[in-house]
Formats: C-alpha cells, structure tokens, sequence
C-alpha cells in the first residue's frame, strides 16, 4: 500500500472543516439549555446577567470540551465496547455477563465526574447555607 502525501493546507482544511461540523452539533445540542437558563434567569430570577464574558468564556469551554469528549469516545470507547459485547457472550455464560455488566455498571457510576463533583461541593458547604446539597 503505498502512502499518499497530503498538503499541509489541504489537511488543516479537512481538519477544520471536520470539527467545525462537530462543535456546530455541540451547540445545537446546548442551545436549549443556554437559552432556558438565561430566560429563567432575567424573567423568573429577575437577575440581571452580570460577567457576560466569563459566562460566554465559560459556555465555549463547555461546547469545545464536549466535541471533544464526544470524539474521543466515538474512536476509542466505542470500539471497545462493540468488541467486548459482541465477543464476551458467545465466550462465556450468563452469569459471567452479568457480573461483568454490574462490576461496570458500578465503576461507571463511581467513575462519573458530577458525583465526586456533588461530593467536593456538598462538603465545603455549611449544612444551613443549602440542606439539599449537603445532605447529597
């Protein structure tokens, strides 16, 4: 097979014209919520949307890391998930299944950010400042 040599130019469009695509499907996906919070805010909240450029800084964090949490997923998690469950039930029983499905499900959970994230917020509060935070 013999490799072909791409123009730097060429492949910095290619590039950017792919995660182009990908960060304007994270800010589809987030419009909504942006939206809804804002309105909530001024309308409901009546609070006035103070440090505009942090909040904008801080939404397009947001959109980049999630196209790139996304992306990285697509190449690396899901391939190996579609292996091991194509190949683990025709290698082994159920019960084996199974357990592999609980022990990953209970990593996952463990695993998932916004629980240690509750966790860290909830103990730097006073329990009177916010009960529900604290007691979660």
């Amino acid at each position: 097979m013999k490799k072909r040599r791409v123009p730097l130019r060429i492949a910095f469009s290619m590039l950017t014209g792919y995660a182009r695509s990908r960060i304007i499907a994270q800010i589809k996906a987030v419009a909504f919520i942006i939206v809804y919070l804002v309105i909530f805010q001024v309308l409901i909240l009546r609070v006035p949307l103070s440090n505009s450029i942090m909040t904008t800084g801080g939404i397009a964090l947001v959109i980049f890391g999630l196209a790139f949490f996304l992306e990285g997923l697509v190449l690396g998690f899901m391939p190996l998930g579609e292996r091991v469950g194509a190949r683990l039930p025709s290698r082994t029983n159920i019960f084996v299944v199974a357990l592999f499905g609980l022990v990953l499900g209970f990593g996952s959970t463990l695993a998932e950010p916004a629980v240690s994230a509750l966790r860290t917020a909830g103990s730097i509060l006073k329990a009177w400042e916010s009960p529900l935070l604290y007691q979660v």
